[in-house]
């Protein structure tokens, strides 16, 4: 059965051409077609490549859970930073930002509490949340992700029964149709901000959530689908950092100093839409000149190699957007 998708039918056959648009016309951030390059000749000479999903944080039985647990990382995928840091400990390591959640969400799944369970997230108690959530300082926006998780619930059970694994399978393989299926129905998920009279889709966490399901489960079974070359990369914070620093993105004056100062940048603003806008598409442009180096990667394997060579970098900030998108 094909479910009925709410509004407009998202699609990401828009994503790339409505980026390259925004970047072109930009006025608050350029590409650097000369560092570009050379960028891309450094990652070829050494030999990039995507990093497994598989890591110490990540939960994984090769099951129905693991599904639930992709859906949920992702529906929380978004606003890291803040002073104190959250940190939470996993098994004797102490992990931040994303690995923070992806750990806390593990440590859950490993519990007693049945996480996996839609109707359980649809009733979910504040201080459940709080628990699943505990560690040095606090998640920022957490009555936000309280929300979307009660959301959750409640979509997949009015929707799918309350089984996770029947909204991928609605997909039939197909990253397209799942991204569709996540953005109309699923809390949180639509990430299409205005410019002017132009919607700029970019569905960040949908987008993410189906790269995740392919590095969970090795492309089998509920990670088996046919058109992952179709994905972007993913705009958020750390991507647009590296690229920075190398020089691949260069800001305006003003906005360089908001930036540095930690000033925050307003979510939908011209200047975060083109921030995220010219990050997806100059990695595009290097996941194009990289192939003329013989290196062959889809766009989110270039996102995941980027944003694994930006952990541990001495870099200027990123820009600060209090935002659920990213």
């Amino acid at each position: 059965m094909r479910l009925p998708f709410l509004g407009p039918r998202p699609s990401l056959e828009q994503l790339l051409p409505a980026a390259r648009r925004t970047a072109e016309r930009a006025r608050w951030v350029q590409i650097d077609a000369a560092h570009l390059r050379a960028t891309a000749r450094r990652l070829a000479e050494a030999g990039v490549s995507a990093p497994p999903w598989a890591q110490p944080y990540h939960f994984s039985d090769g099951g129905p859970r693991t599904v639930a647990y992709v859906v949920l990382l992702d529906s929380l995928n978004f606003c890291f930073w803040g002073e104190p840091r959250w940190v939470v400990e996993y098994r004797g390591q102490r992990y931040s930002g994303y690995p923070a959640l992806a750990a806390s969400l593990k440590r859950a799944f490993e519990g007693e509490m049945p996480f996996w369970d839609a109707r359980h997230l649809e009733r979910l108690r504040e201080e459940e949340a709080r628990s699943l959530f505990r560690g040095e300082g606090e998640l920022p926006l957490f009555r936000q992700r309280l929300a979307i998780l009660r959301g959750l619930g409640r979509a997949v059970r009015r929707h799918w029964a309350g089984d996770f694994t029947a909204l991928i399978e609605e997909a039939d393989g197909s990253v397209a149709r799942l991204v569709g299926l996540l953005v109309a129905h699923l809390p949180g998920f639509d990430d299409a901000p205005r410019l002017g009279t132009r919607r700029i889709p970019f569905y960040k966490r949908a987008q993410i959530c189906a790269s995740d399901l392919w590095g969970a489960f090795g492309g089998q079974e509920w990670g088996a689908f046919m058109d992952l070359d179709r994905l972007t990369a993913f705009a958020d914070y750390k991507l647009p950092q590296v690229l920075r620093h190398w020089g691949v993105l260069t800001y305006a004056p003003a906005l360089a100093r908001r930036v540095d100062a930690l000033e925050p940048v307003k979510a939908g603003s011209r200047e975060e839409v083109e921030l995220r806008a010219a990050t997806v598409w100059a990695v595009e442009q290097l996941r194009r000149e990289l192939g003329h180096f013989g290196l062959s990667l889809r766009a989110f394997e270039l996102d995941w190699a980027l944003w694994s060579a930006a952990q541990g970098l001495e870099m200027a900030p990123h820009h600060r957007t209090l935002t659920i998108r990213y």
